[in-house]
């Protein structure tokens, strides 16, 4: 019963889909689009990076800082952040 219970409430989060055991579960493409789509204006930096991983590369971009993702055969996507370090904006990687 305990082992039941620790993994309800993770079940629950924002990045569930992105366990370990959800992603065994799906193609590498689809556990790439269920993550990008975990992503809400707002989330910080780390909850970012926890959901898609670090970033290719980090640029400033008219006064915002971008977290930029590139998957090989792919393409690529980016999110924007406000001063405060929490997301302003999404461009998601095609497909």
């Amino acid at each position: 019963a305990a082992p039941a219970a620790t993994v309800a409430p993770r079940a629950m989060t924002a990045g569930s889909a992105n366990t370990p055991a959800a992603a065994a579960a799906l193609s590498p493409a689809e556990a790439r689009r269920v993550a990008w789509r975990g992503l809400q204006e707002g989330q910080s930096r780390a909850e970012v990076e926890a959901l898609l991983g670090p970033p290719t590369k980090r640029f400033e971009l008219s006064g915002k800082q971008v977290s930029y993702y590139y998957y090989q055969g792919v393409g690529a996507g980016s999110v924007f952040f406000d001063g405060a370090g929490r997301i302003s904006s999404v461009q998601r990687p095609p497909g």
